[in-house]
């Protein structure tokens, strides 16, 4: 059963977050970057999709060690204009500073690699307007899978692609479309050098087209990608996914008045794919939606505006499909959309605002056919390099398939400033859904910070 709200603890002090440039306290090194790191002794983090002040996505990348002790960070910055810069910075235990790649190469788009002397050290990237964030991720991948870009007059997509690794990387782009397959010829075969980064312009092949389904085949050695969107000025950073999926989980899709949602697919297969949406709202029963993609093709599932579905706040969607499709979410106000991809089902996550504004809808849905037993922590971050305070501690039983706000379990608003909520249970049945405050409510989603 779910406990009684408990108050949140309220600091005696601002989080102190050590937000000078990395350029004035870093000392230069030479390091050596794996593909993913991960022993006790070092990890690494690769953030990808930031841009300089011209871009979609100008930025910084925000490093925090959540660990009880001080990590090194060994660092290198890459930028599709061939130029790199090295450098190394130290985390004190429970502190986080900020990193600015366009203050330290010169080009139009970066890269960032970290290789971390032990565990417990995340990475966000934030853009500078505060209206969209990612975490870094920690390993390359051989493939990669986003859909629902849009190529058409106002909006341009982008895939930003780093090689962490020592060796020459080469890979292929194909598309999906409501056309069907392509491969662009001048999307194949192409190469990025060690430790480089490369920026691949859809609308350069792909004209004047919505809903544009993307997979990054890598044939040689592990990339980390990101998908950069600007819709009218509004920028999406999307993770992606490595494969199809007959199963993904949305759990904060806005439904209310005056806001667009829409489940963007793409179908991989030659042959025809179903896919049915299940929409769960608080107060209405919705009829499953569905929707047959024809073979390579894409497709759309509106969610709002929908007649079908009552304008109620939040709901919670799982989609399923005969063989495994790419869905993404995108979202907005009718003027823009911003993408973002379905969360990997977690064991442990964190919120935390990078970004300053807080957040409108925190959470969390169990995806499993049994119940889930969640530890939700508010969590006071450091004053000083002495480490965290723990503040209140609530335990709560979710049903399967159920979804539940973070944020009530307290009976005072969360103090995103001072503090982050760590969510936690035994098995990787979690995923959540996060989104900043807008008008209309949910026009803007980001993604959390998974376990380290």
């Amino acid at each position: 059963m779910r406990r009684r709200p408990i108050p949140l603890v309220i600091v005696l002090a601002a989080l102190l977050v050590g937000s000078a440039l990395v350029s004035s306290i870093a000392r230069p090194v030479n390091p050596f970057f794996e593909v993913a790191g991960t022993n006790a002794e070092s990890t690494a983090l690769y953030c990808a999709g930031l841009t300089d002040a011209k871009g979609a996505a100008f930025g910084h990348v925000a490093f925090e060690n959540t660990s009880d002790a001080r990590r090194t960070l060994a660092l290198r910055v890459s930028s599709d204009a061939k130029t790199s810069w090295t450098g190394s910075i130290v985390l004190a235990a429970h502190t986080r500073t900020l990193l600015t790649p366009s203050t330290l190469v010169k080009g139009q788009n970066y890269g960032v690699a970290a290789e971390i002397s032990g565990t417990g050290v995340v990475g966000e990237v934030v853009t500078t307007d505060r209206r969209a964030e990612l975490p870094c991720v920690d390993e390359g991948q051989q493939s990669w899978y986003a859909t629902g870009f849009d190529t058409r007059v106002g909006s341009s997509a982008t895939l930003n692609i780093l090689n962490p690794t020592a060796t020459p990387a080469v890979f292929s782009v194909s598309i999906y479309s409501s056309a069907g397959f392509s491969a662009p010829a001048p999307f194949q075969g192409l190469s990025v050098a060690p430790h480089g980064e490369v920026t691949v312009n859809l609308g350069d092949q792909i004209v004047n087209t919505t809903n544009v389904g993307v997979r990054v085949k890598v044939l040689r050695g592990a990339l980390a990608v990101t998908g950069v969107e600007d819709s009218n000025g509004t920028t999406s950073l999307v993770a992606g996914s490595p494969a199809p999926t007959p199963t993904s989980w949305f759990s904060s899709v806005t439904t209310v008045n005056g806001a667009t949602a829409q489940v963007r697919l793409a179908n991989p297969h030659n042959t025809t794919t179903s896919v049915t949406v299940k929409v769960s709202l608080a107060h209405f029963a919705v009829t499953p939606q569905t929707v047959q993609l024809a073979p390579f093709s894409t497709g759309i599932v509106t969610i709002t505006p929908n007649p079908a579905i009552a304008p109620d706040a939040y709901a919670t969607l799982k989609v399923s499909a005969s063989q495994g499709v790419v869905a993404d979410l995108a979202v907005g106000d009718g003027s823009y959309q911003q993408l973002s991809a379905p969360p990997t089902p977690v064991r442990t996550f964190t919120v935390e605002d990078f970004n300053g504004r807080g957040f409108d809808a925190t959470r969390v849905t169990n995806i499993s056919d049994q119940p889930a037993t969640l530890s939700v922590a508010w969590v006071r971050l450091a004053t000083t390099s002495g480490g965290p305070i723990s503040g209140a501690t609530v335990k709560t039983t979710l049903a399967p398939g159920a979804t539940i706000s973070l944020s009530s379990l307290f009976t005072a608003a969360p103090a995103w400033n001072v503090g982050k909520i760590v969510v936690s249970t035994r098995r990787p049945v979690l995923v959540a859904g996060l989104t900043l405050p807008t008008r209309p409510a949910g026009s803007l989603v980001v993604a959390p910070l998974n376990g380290r």
